[in-house]
This record gives structure tokens, C-alpha cells and sequence, in this order.
């Protein structure tokens, strides 16, 4: 091993990367599998930085990928799928990548980008699933997450879906101007399309507490409280409603 890498390093300061690529080669083929994969990992950087052959480096990746997955190597095939505009072969390496990386923001991002390419390739339903997992398992808090999957939701008529999405939405601002188109929103959501009182009373409660002055999302509470016989809440919005006036 001492001996290889003195004679490397005279190739690589005489920049005869060709010819270092070779004696990899030869190096290569004939030591045992794991000594292997690690010589042609050496050899598809020297192809791939130095000699700017990106076919053949391609090639020596995949080698180092039969001895199991790699990081390194499939963020080299992923990087070519895109070049190479191959969205279908893109996804399914993303998600290999995904599988190897260890929880934390580089992994969040590869799977987003999975997400970004099932949705070009007309996939929603795995671009929703995907996206669902990221967010219930990586980073709750990655709103261009929530953004795309309220998006893919909504455009699929998934009002359930759009209401879970708009949710973690809600829950990741704290200023009443962000919060309030989204429990605006949630409240037509839960009262008008799922019919689910409940959660539209919650919805317009939180509603109520970025703008306390909104007569019509008073007037709705109290409608909801009285159909939900939720009586003791019914008098406390009454209460406050009294206090309104509707604007002219």
C-alpha cells in the first residue's frame, strides 16, 4: 500500500493521471472485493476530476456501488442523472442516497429534490408520500416542504391532504399576519368542505386570536358553538360578538 501510494503521487505531481488510472486498474484486479471497491473509488475521482471523463467514471462508480450502497458514489450518478436531464432515473437514485444518509439537512434536501422530481415526472401521490415521511421523520419545520405538498394536494382535489398540510403550516408561525390567511382558510376547509365542526370551531378560534376585531369570524364561532352545543363557549362568544359591530 506504501509503495502504491508513493508511485500515485508521482503520477498525480506529473499529471500522468492516465497512466495512474491504469496501474489502479491493474492494482484493482487483483486484490480482494473490499480492497477493490476502494481502488476504483480512487479511480473514478482521478476519471472524473482530473481527466473530466465522466463516462468513465460513471462506470468505475458502479463498480464501487456492486459492493454495496455509497454515498459518494451514488451522489456522483445523481449528479450525472441531472446533467443528463433523466428525471426517472434521478428520483430512484435520490431515494437510494436518501436511504444511506444519516438524519439532518443534507438527507431533507435529497429527499425534497425526490419530491420535486416525482411531481415533474406526474407522480403526486409518491411526491405526497415522500414529502409526508420528510416532514413526520426529518424536518418537521421545512416549510418549501409543506408548500409543495399543499400545492400537489390541492391540485388533486385532496382537501384531508390540503387541511394537513395548511396545519403544520399554521404550527410553524408564531405572527398573527402569517397565521391568518392560513386559519382563514382552514376554517372554510373544516366547515364548508369536510364538515367537520370541530376542528372548524379550532380553526376559527385560532382565526379569532390573530384578529380579535373580525366580526364575521365571531358570528361563525357562535354558529358553530350553538350547533355543537358547546353552550358554556356559546355565552363567551356571545359576549364578545356583542361587543362588535359589523363595518358598514
Amino acid at each position: 500500500s506504501d509503495v502504491l501510494d508513493a508511485l500515485c503521487g508521482v503520477y498525480e505531481q506529473g499529471a500522468r493521471f492516465t497512466e495512474l488510472v491504469d496501474v489502479l486498474k491493474g492494482r484493482a484486479a487483483n486484490e480482494d472485493a473490499g480492497a477493490a471497491r476502494e481502488l476504483h473509488r480512487r479511480i473514478a475521482r482521478v476519471l472524473g476530476d482530473e481527466l473530466k471523463d465522466a463516462t468513465s467514471a460513471i462506470d468505475s462508480w458502479q463498480l464501487v456501488l456492486d459492493g454495496g450502497e455509497d454515498a459518494e458514489a451514488l451522489e456522483a450518478l445523481v449528479i450525472n442523472a441531472r446533467l443528463r436531464d433523466s428525471d426517472d432515473e434521478l428520483q430512484a437514485l435520490l431515494q437510494r442516497l436518501g436511504a444511506v444518509l444519516e438524519p439532518g439537512e443534507e438527507q431533507r434536501d435529497v429527499l425534497f429534490e425526490r419530491s420535486e422530481v416525482l411531481e415533474r415526472l406526474g407522480h403526486n401521490s409518491d411526491a405526497t408520500l415522500q414529502l409526508r415521511q420528510l416532514l413526520d421523520t426529518i424536518d418537521g419545520g421545512h416549510l418549501p416542504s409543506m408548500e409543495l405538498l399543499a400545492e400537489l394536494c390541492e391540485r388533486d382535489d385532496d382537501t384531508t391532504g390540503l387541511a394537513d398540510a395548511l396545519e403544520r403550516k399554521l404550527a410553524l408561525f408564531e405572527d398573527a399576519g402569517m397565521r391568518l390567511p392560513l386559519t382563514k382558510r382552514l376554517a372554510d376547509i373544516y366547515q364548508h368542505e369536510l364538515r367537520n365542526t370541530d376542528s372548524a370551531i379550532d380553526a376559527l378560534y385560532a382565526w379569532q386570536s390573530c384578529d380579535e376585531t373580525d366580526y364575521i369570524c365571531r358570528e361563525r364561532l357562535a354558529g358553530l358553538l350553538s350547533d355543537a352545543g358547546r353552550h358554556e363557549e356559546l355565552v363567551a362568544a356571545l359576549d364578545g360578538l356583542a361587543d362588535l359591530e359589523p363595518d358598514e
